[in-house]
């Protein structure tokens, strides 16, 4: 099993989109300290955004620009 696999929480990754919903950019450090996890699981579920194309790839502050369009107007978004 690798490793991104045994840190994903579906949970955790919906509190992150929740998250990123209410800002313009989104950072590892924030879903740290909003979701109070370590930064493997906070680095799992921001490439898995990514991935999802929800947020765009990081830029050279460390940020990566929340692409997703307002997921409260969006009832499957979680």
């Amino acid at each position: 099993m690798n490793e991104r696999a045994t840190l994903y929480h579906p949970e955790l990754e919906k509190l992150a989109k929740a998250v990123s919903s209410q800002v313009r950019w989104v950072s590892v450090s924030l879903f740290q300290i909003h979701l109070r996890i370590g930064y493997g699981k906070a680095l799992a579920i921001m490439q898995s955004l990514e991935d999802q194309g929800l947020v765009g790839p990081i830029d050279a502050q460390g940020q990566h620009q929340v692409l997703m369009s307002d997921a409260r107007e969006n009832p499957e978004f979680f």
